[in-house]
């Protein structure tokens, strides 16, 4: 039996009429406009970017008398920086549903998106954790290369558990951060799971139900019950809600996009609207305002003749925009003018972003294509089809593969051996418990079911102290002259003394406190 033939979305959408516009316009349908490449789209995208480095800007620089007025008059509904990456969602919503319904394979959709996002990402971290070092460092940039926390940030943050410092790095900031702007990913990605689940249920199959699915999901981001009974929490931060709601905003306005086509009078309709109501329908209005000028100026020929760029590093310019400024601050002086900021960090900014689009991004997106070629079809005989990578393909993941195996090794050698001096703690255990336990066996259990330990101390360390327990960190708790851990089930398994002790470690030395033993019985 041949293969069922798979049509395009477009196939099931293209008989909507255009309720919103006249037949006889000569304006472009929304799916008229995103289905080509005779959109603005890109460069939209690059001015969010750039809005958000803008925004962080007034954030990061110790200079008085600078205000950001941009976000004075959105207040207090948002600021400059929280809705560039509402808009990013919306935009986000709209495109990710497109590429779903041209190719409505969960297989592919993963591929696709794990690798648009995860590979530049990562080398971003990578590549940022070094320059910052290198530019906020004098001298000790080789110790860095041997620091268990260098290759942690990196690491830790590819796998979302963000460590927002390198420790020494950035000392003298405002803001000690390396890169506040990869917060949003996890959302992103948790969206993402959220589309895959409806393309399970068949919800993007015809454009209605495109429609009235995400009108659900948008009445249920507001009911708790709802939000309580997933097994993710969906909305973990405060920005959260309002970017998921703008994602599935994207998502409706993809399904009613042969409805759609933006008009001056629609725009002024809902500046109108927005300045004579209040309250939650002031809100509603100003966000629907917000979602007409990006599909307005997503389709307006005339910015289109003034630029119109043919890559999009949007996503370089959000990932390295604030490292970027991060260094230009160390490189020249704290106090520099907002201003001057955002124009050296953009423009840094977008070099790196270049850099990574031709290397990283655009061959990670065209291996996602090739991999979503593979298909196993059952004829008479089990088939394989298979596209070979292309030689760019491979070099990237050969590449990406070797720095991560090589970051993970680093990170092992650094936190097994003492590659820097070691020097005594001035922080003393003054005593710790439970002192004994039966192998196999919980201690001190916890409501979530782990083990926990408690060490009482002679002064308070620094919050970056760490337990280690039988010769490995733990996740740990410093309070005012109190550690907690969080002792793993696997280093209770065997019978046996467990040393325990405090450890602080720089790109200098490492300094341990006195060693105390939990003795494992049989």
């Amino acid at each position: 039996m041949p293969p069922l033939p798979v049509y395009p979305a477009s196939t099931h959408l293209k008989a909507w009429p255009a309720l919103i516009s006249s037949k006889y316009s000569k304006s472009r349908s929304l799916r008229e406009v995103i289905e080509s490449h005779e959109n603005n789209y890109t460069l939209i995208r690059a001015f969010l970017a750039a809005s958000v480095i803008y925004f962080h800007s007034f954030h990061l620089v110790k200079a008085d008398g600078y205000a950001d007025h941009l976000s004075g008059a959105l207040s207090p509904i948002t600021q400059v920086g929280g809705l560039a990456v509402q808009a990013f969602f919306f935009l986000s919503g709209l495109f990710v549903t497109q590429s779903f319904c041209r190719d409505p394979s969960i297989r592919n959709f993963i591929i696709k998106r794990v690798l648009r996002i995860w590979p530049g990402y990562f080398v971003c971290l990578a590549i940022t954790a070094l320059l910052c070092v290198a530019a906020s460092t004098h001298g000790k940039f080789l110790h860095y290369l041997v620091f268990d926390g260098f290759y942690k940030y990196i690491l830790s943050n590819s796998i979302f558990h963000f460590t927002w410092e390198i420790n020494g790095i950035f000392t003298t900031h405002q803001d000690a951060t390396i890169n506040g702007s990869i917060h949003t990913l996890p959302l992103e990605a948790k969206m993402y799971v959220v589309l895959g689940c409806m393309g399970l249920l068949g919800m993007l199959s015809k454009a209605y139900r495109i429609v009235l699915a995400g009108f659900a999901l948008i009445a249920l981001a507001f009911v708790p019950a709802a939000l309580n009974s997933l097994p993710i929490n969906l909305f973990d931060e405060p920005y959260s809600r309002a970017a998921g709601v703008m994602f599935l905003a994207g998502v409706i306005t993809f399904g009613a996009a042969n409805w759609i086509k933006p008009r001056l009078w629609q725009g002024a309709a809902f500046a109108i609207l927005t300045a004579i109501t209040s309250s939650f329908l002031h809100l509603i209005c100003f966000y629907l305002a917000v979602i007409w000028v990006l599909l307005y100026l997503g389709q307006m020929s005339s910015l289109a003749k003034f630029v119109r760029p043919r890559q999009d590093l949007s996503y370089g310019i959000y990932l390295y925009g604030f490292p970027c400024q991060q260094m230009v601050l160390s490189t020249t002086t704290p106090h520099l003018n907002p201003y001057a900021l955002t124009v050296a960090s953009l423009a840094l900014a977008s070099i790196l972003a270049a850099a990574s689009w031709r290397f990283i991004e655009e061959p990670a997106i065209a291996l996602g294509k090739t991999l979503s070629k593979v298909k196993f079809t059952v004829l008479r005989t089990p088939r394989l089809k298979i596209q070979l990578p292309t030689a760019r393909e491979t070099r990237v993941s050969i590449g990406i593969a070797f720095l991560l195996l090589a970051c993970i090794a680093m990170k092992f050698v650094a936190e097994t051996y003492d590659l820097v001096p070691v020097v005594p703690m001035q922080t003393h255990l003054v005593d710790f418990g439970p002192k004994q336990s039966k192998a196999g066996n919980p201690i001190n259990p916890q409501p979530d079911g782990s083990s926990a330990i408690w060490i009482k101390l002679d002064s308070t360390p620094s919050a970056d102290t760490m337990i280690v327990f039988a010769g490995r960190q733990i996740q740990t708790q410093i309070d005012s002259g109190f550690a907690t851990g969080t002792v793993d089930a696997d280093l209770l398994k065997h019978a046996g003394d467990k040393s325990l002790f405090l450890e602080y470690r720089t790109a200098d030395q490492i300094q341990r406190s006195n060693v105390q033993t939990l003795h494992v019985v049989r």
